[in-house]
């Protein structure tokens, strides 16, 4: 299915701004909701930064003009404690925690209006715990969960307007298990199961925007063929 194609994308992409960001800093989060949509504060900096260590605190600039404020602990470049990076314009960009080097607790990264835009949760420098991705109108789009840097569990993908729109199950970033899409009307529309990724296996029912049964495959290992249809 396209959303889950969007994911693994998306989930490279990340990984690759990452390694980026990290650089570009060398050189030179948000109240985590209960609701399927809506916007959330700026986060609160993490009790990593209160954790006593002797740091330094730098601040340079980055190969784009945006400033960077970040600590290292004393005499070495291991970075710990909050990083920020602040737009020319004074909006802040990106947020994180790190923990003697290694990302822990939330990273979120903001749109150039300073709206949250993605909330990444570490832990010892890898992906572990929820995963947020935001529309421009602040409303949630995707949530998930990584585990041991792989997607694993429900994920779930909303319309604008909050409405579920698909949910599907993860196990070591590959389709497993049941999956549910939906009409914009909340109605459910489609129904299977994924086997060892974007497979659909075993029957698979689709259903109209009133949420009635019009069709019925059998599915093995992505390949389908109709076995009912809706008179």
């Amino acid at each position: 299915m396209p959303f889950v194609r969007h994911l693994v994308g998306l989930f490279l992409l990340i990984v690759l701004a990452l390694a980026s960001s990290s650089c570009n800093s060398d050189k030179s989060a948000k109240k985590d909701e209960d609701q399927a949509a809506g916007a959330e504060p700026k986060p609160v900096p993490s009790p990593i930064a209160a954790i006593e260590a002797p740091v330094e605190l730098i601040n340079e600039t980055d190969l784009d003009g945006n400033n960077l404020t970040y600590s290292v602990l004393s005499g070495s470049e291991v970075k710990h404690g909050t990083v920020e990076r602040v737009s020319p314009k004074g909006v802040l960009l990106e947020q994180m925690e790190y923990l003697n080097g290694k990302l822990e607790g939330l990273r979120i990264l903001y749109t150039a209006k300073g709206d949250t835009q993605i909330v990444e949760t570490y832990r010892h420098g890898v992906f572990e715990g929820p995963y947020k991705l935001y529309y421009p109108n602040g409303k949630l789009k995707t949530l998930g969960q990584y585990l041991n840097n792989s997607m694993d569990g429900t994920w779930n993908q909303y319309y604008e307007t909050g409405v579920l729109k698909e949910s599907v199950n993860f196990d070591n970033n590959l389709e497993n298990g049941p999956f549910k899409e939906y009409h914009s009307n909340g109605k459910l529309s489609v129904e299977g199961s994924y086997l060892n990724g974007d497979s659909e296996n075993g029957p698979l029912k689709f259903y109209d925007k009133n949420g009635v049964h019009i069709k019925t495959m059998d599915c093995k290992k992505g390949i389908c063929k109709t076995i009912w249809k809706k008179s």
